[in-house]
């Protein structure tokens, strides 16, 4: 009897750890939704003479030593009494989900725990007591949709852009004429010769079953000048900036 026991024992722990999944629960952190579709690539542009390509791609490990993939995020927050969406494509996206920023953000807001990546803020009408749940679908679909002209701006139905680079290669930091480890900007800054189109929509939903979510995923592409933070003198310009991002829906 105790040697059936025994082996009903061993077959269940067998089981168990053939099947458990590579979570960590215990932190709280849930990976959101990546599968190499996500992506956002384009040159960044910080003088006359320098420029470097960036590329960051959904499901491509972030460094060969540790098992983390770029993804695509999205979070809800607040700003003028009005509620945005934010979806961002880079190192750090479970920061980002089921996060609502606040106005006055102590974290920096969208661009201060972005990592390495780049984020699209789209600014509703919709006021900011409704900051404590997602979009509705059609509520989000009325807000990205294919051929809307978008301005650059904090205005409801504009667009706000911000990127961060905290991983850049020994080659690229020579090319930096600031004195810091990374690169951030924003596009609070005259951008009336930027575009932002939406060129593609598709519904889409996560795959994985410990963290269900659905949304849609938008294909853009846009031009956009951003005031660099480190360096009051030097503008960042990026150029062909082509991405696919996750907005997620409740």
């Amino acid at each position: 009897m105790n040697t059936r026991i025994s082996l009903i024992a061993s077959l269940f722990l067998v089981g168990f750890f053939s099947c458990k999944k590579d979570f960590d629960f215990d932190n709280g952190i849930i990976t959101p939704p990546v599968e190499s579709e996500f992506y956002v690539s384009g040159t960044n542009i910080f003088d006359e003479v320098n420029s470097y390509e960036f590329n960051y791609q959904g499901g491509e490990l972030i460094h060969p030593m540790v098992e983390v993939t770029y993804g695509s995020a999205s979070a809800i927050g607040e700003e003028n009494g009005e509620k945005y969406i934010v979806s961002m494509v880079g190192t750090n996206p479970g920061s980002y989900r089921d996060r609502t920023f606040k106005e006055n953000d102590p974290s920096g807001g969208p661009i201060g725990i972005i990592g390495s990546g780049l984020y699209i803020k789209i600014n509703s009408d919709r006021p900011a007591s409704e900051a404590n749940r997602k979009f509705t679908r059609e509520e989000l679909a009325e807000l990205i949709q294919v051929g809307k002209h978008y301005g650059f701006g904090s205005e409801a139905g504009q667009v706000e852009i911000g990127f961060a680079s905290r991983d850049i290669d020994e080659k690229t930091k020579a090319l930096i004429p600031w004195q810091f480890p990374g690169i951030q900007g924003t596009s609070d800054m005259p951008n009336t010769e930027s575009f932002f189109n939406v060129l593609e929509i598709d519904e889409y939903e996560d795959p994985t079953d410990y963290k269900y979510a659905k949304g849609l995923k938008a294909k853009v592409r846009f031009n956009v000048n951003l005031r660099n933070h480190f360096w009051i003198h030097t503008d960042l310009y990026l150029r062909d900036v082509e991405g696919v991002f996750f907005f997620e829906y409740e």
